[in-house]
Parts: C-alpha cells; structure tokens; sequence
C-alpha cells in the first residue's frame, strides 16, 4: 500500500528544529523529502552538543529522519539553477529563514512560482513575513516569552516566569506548517493552484491560548503561574508517601463525585463528598486555599502505587508523574511503538520516538537520517542523486531521484551528499 503522500517530493531548506519538526513529518508520511544543507559544514544542528550517533547530533538526527540530503550553495548563480530545476519537479518548498532572507537570496515565492506556478511554498519565522517584527530575529524561548505563555508557567503563585519543558514554539510552528502545506495540497489537487504559507511561531503559541484569552477579552483579569492545576476545573498533582507525584483531574461533579467514593474510605474524609465548602465546582476553585493542603495531607499518607491502585478500581481519571525515563518505559507507549529501536547500516542500532500518526495507510514506520559526506566527484551507485554535468536531469514527475551515477565536476559550487 503507498503511504499518504507517496509521489510529493519536498524541497526542504530548514535547519535546526521548527522546520526540520515539519519536514520530518512530511517525510513519515511517504513524500520525498530533499533537504538543501549549507555548502561545508550543513545544517549547524548536525554538531550541536550533546549526545551523538556517529559523530553526528542526536538532536539533527531525530528531526531529520526519513529526508535525504544534498548541499548547495545558494549564494552562487549556479547552485540556485540547480534549486530552480529542483523546483520545477517539486510540489512543496519548507525554509524558516528570517523574514526577507528568502527574498534576497532569490528563492522566494514569488521567484519560484516563476518556474513552477503549481508549487506551494512555505516559511516559518518567529514573527510571520509581515508586522513590526518581522525583520527580527527569534527562537522558541522568545515566541513562548512574547505570547504570555510563560507568564502562566512555574509554580502556582512563583514570581519567575519559566519555559516549557518542551520545545512547543517550534513543534507547534512545524505543525501548522505541515496542516498548512497538506490543505494546500488539496486546494491544489481541487482549483489547481499552488500558493504561500506564512507561519509564525509566536502567532502559533497565541492561538494556543484559546480559553485563556477568551477569559481575559471577557473579564480582564490577568493570569499568573498555574503550577499543575487549571483555572476552571479539578487538576492538581499531589505529592505521596514514597516522594512520587500522581495526576488527578475530576472537571465533572460526576468526576468530582466519583473521586470522592475513594477519598472518603480514608479516616478523616468520609464526608467530603458532603462539605459544602467543596460540593460544587464554584466552591472548589473558591476554596482551593483550603481545599489542596486538606487534600495534600491525604495523598501524603500513601505511596504513588497505592493511589494509582485505587483510582484504577474506581475509574478515576489519574496519572503518575514521570520523569523521561519513566515515561520511556512505560507499557502503553511501548505498546503503541512510540519508542522503537532501529539498525541502519550507517547509523548502527540505536532507540528513537516512533510516529504518533497511526494510520492503517501506513503499515511500516521508517527511520532513515540522512548521512553526511565529504565532496565527491566520482559516479555514484543507484543510492545518489543525478547531476548529469551542470543541468539537473529530471527524472520524472512521480519518480525518485536516485536511479543513476555521474561525474560532478570539481568546480561545480555544492556537494552531493550520500541518502
């Protein structure tokens, strides 16, 4: 069976982690991702500290699977002709340049359209194409400052604002890149016209906002750090015996009811179900001041297993706190394949996130990093691209790129890399 979007070849010109996050889901899906690398040195996030699987960064490598690669300098007149003839036999161009560097360096929308009016562009940057900042530079820890995001994020009632733990500005701008360029592929497939996408992570991390900045247009007040709890409903992490933490979310009466038949079975609470500090949501966010530490006395008197024990009989809404290493290990996500172990001839045998898309057009995962290589000028085996002299060869609309070798002249200003 072909996999989702077997047939659309992507011209990748990202680096680092927002628009690699994008093409990499791209690639997951089946298209045929073509990643540009800088000429010498390639994407900086290839050396980037840390651990390593074969001298090369593990952080390149799980952002940049299932891609192969090639370097050009797009500088030089001639290594942009290689890109543009690239383009003519492509369906979609990535890049998360700063606003305007696409411009200058003539690989913009509007040029490239020139050679294949069907294509679809897209651009990640901090800020959009368009606004005030939009010549800024910025990363992810910028956009999550700049959104209020982390305003909202540290402990309840801590006065220094923290990021998240995870990179959500550039995974939450790769996303709605991939949404965007796959709506533009239907668009295409129904009008026949390709188009623009502009993506800013800021914008991204400000739509996630959603009922907290409906609540602040209604009421004008100003949230501050929610530590593991929520504005309008039960959630709370509670410390136990053992030192672990467990999750607990009951944002129903129902919910509220149903963890109460496990509180009340512990001496001292066996009427909490009946407290009418507590007996409807309003009086639980009102008295939260009374209502945690009452509950974090409780949770203290039994170990993170005991708790999950008895949530488990009675149906409530729960999880243990992990660490990543817990969180690595546990059986559901084991189960679901999300961590998986792969053996690749160059890359030796290593672990790594599987997909999160299970799709039934998809019977196989795969997980293939593109390699890096010194320049060659010599023929190639039927694993490289064609470059027969200076002109690209097009292969064919819906054919891959690697079906034979050639010579590359030493002059010629980029370097093949091996997929």
């Amino acid at each position: 069976m072909p996999l989702p979007l077997q047939g659309i070849r992507v011209v990748d010109l990202t680096r680092f982690l927002a628009g690699p996050f994008c093409t990499r889901r791209l690639g997951d899906l089946g298209a045929e991702v073509i990643k540009i690398e800088e000429i010498g040195p390639g994407d900086p996030s290839r050396y980037l500290a840390g651990p390593k699987i074969q001298d090369t960064s593990a952080y390149f490598v799980i952002v940049n699977r299932n891609k192969k690669s090639i370097t050009l300098n797009l500088r030089d007149e001639r290594g942009r002709q290689v890109l543009y003839d690239l383009v003519k036999i492509s369906d979609v161009v990535v890049d998360n340049f700063r606003a305007g560097v696409t411009r200058r360096a003539k690989v913009d929308y509007e040029t490239l359209r020139k050679f294949n009016p069907r294509i679809i562009c897209c651009s990640i940057s901090g800020f959009g194409q368009e606004g005030p900042y939009a010549d800024r530079p910025s990363f992810d820890h910028l956009a999550q400052a700049l959104s209020g995001s982390m305003s909202m994020t540290g402990p309840e009632g801590g006065e220094a604002p923290c990021v998240s733990g995870l990179p959500i500005g550039d995974c939450l701008g790769g996303t709605y890149a991939t949404v965007g360029i796959l709506s533009a592929l239907v668009h295409r497939e129904l009008h026949g016209e390709g188009g623009f996408i502009d993506i800013g992570l800021t914008d991204n991390i400000v739509d996630f906002l959603v009922y907290i900045a409906q609540f602040y247009f209604q009421n004008g007040q100003i949230p501050g750090p929610i530590g593991s709890g929520h504005p309008t409903n039960f959630h709370r992490a509670f410390k136990c015996k053992d030192g672990k933490w467990i999750q607990v979310s009951a944002p129903s009466q129902d919910m509220w009811e149903r963890l109460c038949k496990i509180l009340e079975k512990n001496p001292g609470y066996e009427n909490i179900a009946r407290d009418e500090r507590f007996d409807t949501v309003e009086k639980r966010l009102q008295n939260r001041p009374i209502l945690w530490p009452y509950l974090d006395q409780l949770f203290a008197a039994k170990t993170r297993e005991e708790w999950m024990q008895e949530m488990l009989a009675g149906d409530m809404t729960h999880a243990p706190i992990y660490n990543i290493a817990e969180a690595l290990q546990d059986p559901q996500l084991l189960f679901r394949k999300m961590v998986v172990e792969v053996d690749q001839p160059y890359w030796g045998k290593y672990q790594t996130l599987g997909m999160p898309l299970k799709m039934t057009q998809i019977r196989k995962e795969r997980f293939d990093p593109p390699r890096k290589s010194a320049n060659i000028t010599k023929k190639f085996s039927e694993s490289s691209w064609v470059i027969p002299g200076r002109k690209l060869k097009s292969c064919g609309r819906r054919r891959s790129l690697d079906r034979e070798g050639c010579e590359i002249p030493l002059d010629f200003p980029w370097d093949i890399r091996r997929f």
